[in-house]
Formats: structure tokens, sequence, C-alpha cells
């Protein structure tokens, strides 16, 4: 028997080396290319932040330039309905949830470099999503939910959590790096506006809050800066964003989306987009304001 063992030992290990019995390491050039076509673009994979729970839907992204780190992506955090809290990715010693942790998990998909997944909630509501690289400096997400009860589902709001701990350039615990745009003072460190002043008048489109807050910004945008003001991350679900936050004490920032009302068996769909540069903070909102429209996402 250990003969016959070490015989197919013997034999695997001969079908794993090249027929030549030769191997050769890459030249530098090779190398160095293979190096920098990496590092040149985004990364987006399939990912977990808390292994407990099979409930969390979360994707990894890494910026263009050279990093080793990921922003996680809780995609989503929770879905509500009104009031009603229908469904968190993890758990929440304050907030009890239709469907919960025991929900089963959920594999992410690959076709080609777009990932997606489909969740099911029983009777109460299928969603999904799917995320794909847009350039080599962004990605495009999409969401969608179906309505499965026989009642029209009602300012639906969806909490989307983008978790800045793990990728050093963000990670500061602090919200004086994350900046969103107002019309009179442009781009203003979120530290300024949460908890949001009296003083600030309510004369933009979007807010800061969870899921709602005084309308004080302009832009569907908000962005985090490394310590250098050099390196930036924007995010937006365009003419579907409803407000931006962040949280020092779990470094985070949050570009929060809403649906319409759906119609039982209605389907609906929104889109949104995260975009890496280098360069200054207002540069990066030029870049911003000169080549995403409020409403230019399509189905891509």
């Amino acid at each position: 028997m250990i003969i016959v063992a070490f015989a197919c030992f013997a034999l695997a290990l001969m079908s794993c080396q090249p027929k030549d019995g030769k191997v050769e390491l890459m030249t530098k050039e090779e190398n160095s290319a293979l190096f920098e076509s990496i590092r040149n673009q985004i990364h987006i994979s399939p990912g977990w932040w808390r292994p407990l729970f099979n409930s969390e839907q979360i994707f990894w992204i890494s910026p263009p330039w050279e990093s080793s780190q990921y922003i996680y992506v809780d995609f989503p955090e929770a879905i509500f309905v009104g009031e009603t809290p229908a469904y968190l990715s993890h758990v929440s010693g304050v907030l009890p949830t239709l469907f919960n942790y025991e929900l089963p998990l959920v594999e992410w998909k690959r076709d080609g470099d777009r990932i997606y997944y489909e969740r099911q909630l029983g009777d109460y509501m299928d969603f999904g999503g799917e995320v794909k690289p847009s350039g080599t400096h962004s990605a495009s997400m999409k969401l969608w939910i179906t309505n499965k009860t026989d009642e029209p589902l009602e300012d639906i709001t969806l909490q989307t959590c983008g978790y800045l701990y793990p990728i050093k350039e963000f990670a500061a615990v602090t919200n004086t790096n994350k900046h969103v745009h107002l019309p009179d003072s442009g781009w203003i460190a979120l530290e300024k506006l949460w908890p949001m002043p009296d003083e600030i008048p309510e004369n933009g489109v979007f807010g800061v809050g969870w899921r709602g807050g005084k309308k004080v910004s302009d832009l569907p945008f908000i962005i985090a800066s490394d310590e250098t003001g050099d390196r930036h991350v924007a995010w937006t679900w365009f003419e579907h964003t409803i407000s931006f936050i962040g949280n020092i004490r779990h470094p985070c920032f949050h570009a929060d989306p809403f649906f319409p009302d759906l119609a039982p068996g209605e389907t609906a769909t929104i889109y949104g987009e995260m975009i890496f540069y280098e360069g200054s903070l207002e540069e990066f909102g030029t870049y911003m304001m000169d080549n995403y429209s409020l409403s230019c996402m399509t189905d891509k």
C-alpha cells in the first residue's frame, strides 16, 4: 500500500511539471509590464466583512494606484420601506428587521469582469446588484428591487456603506476627509455639517444624514480624500441619491439612494458610480461635473 501511494504521489508531482522539465522566470521587462497592468486599474472582487453573517453582500474595490488595500462596500447595508427596516446585512442591537442574519448565503456570480447576485426575501421582495469596471479608474453599480407583495411598497430608502478602515489612504477616523458640495460654499468637510448647524440654509437637492436629512448639497457626490489631499474617491447614485453621511467611530462614507414606489409585481433599477482620482479636490470636483451629469447613467 505504501509503495502504491508513493507511486501515485510521484505521478501527480510529475504531472505538475513542465514537459521539458524546465521552469523559466519572467524577464524583468515582462514582470514590469505585468506589474503596471495590475497597478494602473481598479480591481473588483467578491468579498466579506463580518464572516458571521451570511446575509451580507460585500464586494471589494481597490484604487488604480499602487495599493494592496480595498474599500469594502456593503451592497446594500439596509433596505427600509417607510419606517420599517425590511433588511439589514448584519445584526443591530437596536434595529429589529423583517429579515435577519439567518438568511442563507448568496454567492456572487461572475460574467467576465462583471460580478452580480440575486437575493430573495420570502414573499416580500427580491433584490440584487451588480458591479463592473467602467474604466481604469471607475466602477459602475446597479441595484434592483422587485415587489412580491399584493400591496405597494412606498418610500423605499437604502443604506450603501463604503467601509474605509481597510484602505490606508482613506482610513482616518474623522469626517474631515469626507466632502460634499454646497451651492454657496463649494466643497465642505462633513465635520462642519454633522451635526447640522442651524445656520446652514436648506437650498440644495441632496441631504446630509442617514437616508435623508437637511437638503444642503447641490451635487449628488460624496468625496473621500487622503491626508495629502491628492488622492480621492467619489460615490454617487445620481438622480437616485438621497443623502450623504460619514461615521467617525466606524470610518465609512455613505451615498444612500432611494427607489421609486413599487406597485405589486413591479421592478425598479437604480445606477451608481464610484470614481478614483489623483489631483486636487477642486480638480476632481470639476472633473466630476464635466463627466457625470445628474442622470447620465443608463443600463451599460
